[in-house]
C-alpha cells in the first residue's frame, strides 16, 4: 500500500510540475519514511536528502526562529540517521543524529519523551 502511494504522489508532482520547496519536501520525507518502516533504508536516504535539499533554499529565510520547522527539520536529520544506522554507516549515522538533537535542544518547546528519542538514537550507532 505505502508503494502504490508513493508512486500516486511522484506522478502527481510530475503532471502538476509542484514546485513549492515546503511541500515537495514534505512529500519526500514522507517517502523516506514509508520506505524506512517497509525495511528498505537504502531507498529511505535518498528520499530524506532530498527532503532536506528541497529545504535548504528556504531554511535561512524563513526557518530561523520557527519552531515548526525546526522541529521538521529535526525530523528529517533523524530520518536520515536512523536509515544510515540500518544501513551499518554508524559514522555517517552519527552526524545526522547528533544535527537532530542539537536542533531540538534549541527549542524550548520539546518534550522529553522527543529528546529521549533523540539520545537513544545517537546512542544507536555504539551497539
Amino acid at each position: 500500500m505505502g508503494h502504490e502511494m508513493i508512486e500516486v504522489v511522484n506522478s502527481r508532482i510530475r503532471d502538476h510540475d509542484l514546485s513549492d520547496p515546503r511541500l515537495l519536501s514534505m512529500l519526500l520525507f514522507t517517502e523516506g519514511k514509508i520506505y524506512n518502516e517497509s525495511n528498505d533504508p537504502w531507498k529511505a536516504e535518498p528520499s530524506y536528502r532530498r527532503a532536506l535539499a528541497d529545504l535548504e533554499p528556504i531554511m535561512d529565510d524563513q526557518i530561523v526562529g520557527n519552531t515548526a520547522d525546526n522541529l521538521y527539520t529535526c525530523m528529517i536529520y533523524s530520518g536520515i540517521g536512523t536509515a544510515l544506522t540500518a544501513q551499518d554507516r554508524f559514522e555517517d549515522a552519527q552526524k545526522f543524529h547528533s544535527q537532530a538533537l542539537d536542533t531540538t535542544l534549541k527549542i524550548s518547546t520539546s518534550s522529553s519523551t522527543r529528546l529521549g528519542t533523540l539520545y537513544t538514537n545517537l546512542g544507536s550507532f555504539l551497539l
